[in-house]
C-alpha cells in the first residue's frame, strides 16, 4: 500500500519504466541480437517486480510484506456510488457527519464536506458529454490528528488538486480555495480511475 510511500513508488516506477526498459534491451541486443532485445523488454517488468518485492521485504520485514499493512492502525470508512448531483450532496453530508462523529471541529468537517461535494460536481461537469455512468469511491483514513480523504472516480482524466486545472464556475473557485490551503494533496491515475488525495488536520 503505497499511499504514504510516494517516494518509494516513484523509484520503483523509474526503475521499471526508465532504467530497466532502457538497459536490458540494449544489453540483450549486444549479447544475443534482435531476440535478446525483445527478451530484455520481456524481462524488465519481472525484474522490476522482484527488486520491488525484495526491497519491501528487507526494508519493512516479513510481517509487513507485501502490502505494508501491519503498522496501519487507521480507522477506515469507505463510501461508493454512481455519481450524480444528488449522490455528490449525499456523500458530502455523510462525510460531514462522520467527521463530527470523530470529534472534528465544525469548520474542518464543513471544509472536507465542501471539498467532496464540489469535487463530485466538478467531475460530473467534466464528464457531461460522456454516456457511461461515472462511478465514485470515497475513502476516509483516520490517523492521529488528521483524516486522509481519497476520492476515486471513473471519469475522464481530471485533476482537481492542480491549481492550473481549469474548473469553470463557482466550483473552481471553491475547490481552488480549499486545495490551496492544504499542505498535503496528491493526484494519481490508477487503472482507469482518477485518484485525488487530500489530508485535513483535526485542529
Amino acid at each position: 500500500m503505497l499511499i504514504d510511500h510516494v517516494g518509494m513508488a516513484t523509484c520503483f516506477a523509474c526503475l521499471h519504466n526508465g532504467l530497466l526498459y532502457t538497459l536490458l534491451p540494449i544489453l540483450g541486443a549486444l549479447a544475443f541480437g534482435i531476440n535478446g532485445m525483445w527478451a530484455g523488454f520481456a524481462v524488465a517488468p519481472v525484474l522490476a517486480l522482484v527488486c520491488a518485492y525484495l526491497y519491501v521485504y528487507l526494508r519493512f520485514g516479513k510481517d509487513n510484506f507485501p502490502f505494508l499493512l501491519k503498522d496501519m492502525d487507521s480507522e477506515i470508512e469507505v463510501l461508493d456510488d454512481t455519481l450524480t448531483v444528488e449522490t455528490a450532496v449525499t456523500l458530502s453530508e455523510r462525510v460531514e457527519s462522520i467527521l463530527h462523529t470523530h470529534n472534528y471541529p465544525t469548520k474542518t468537517a464543513t471544509r472536507a464536506a465542501l471539498f467532496v461535494e464540489e469535487t463530485g460536481l466538478a467531475v460530473l461537469d467534466a464528464n457531461k458529454d460522456t454516456k457511461n455512468p461515472v462511478l465514485i469511491e470515497l475513502s476516509l483514513f483516520f490517523d492521529s490528528g488528521s483524516v486522509l480523504i481519497i476520492l476515486r472516480d471513473s471519469g475522464r482524466l481530471f485533476n482537481v488538486t492542480n491549481p492550473d486545472q481549469e474548473i469553470p464556475g463557482i466550483n473552481g473557485t471553491v475547490l481552488n480555495g480549499i486545495v490551496s490551503s492544504l499542505d498535503e494533496k496528491a493526484y494519481l491515475v490508477t487503472t482507469g480511475y482518477n485518484r485525488h488525495m487530500v489530508r485535513f488536520a483535526q485542529d
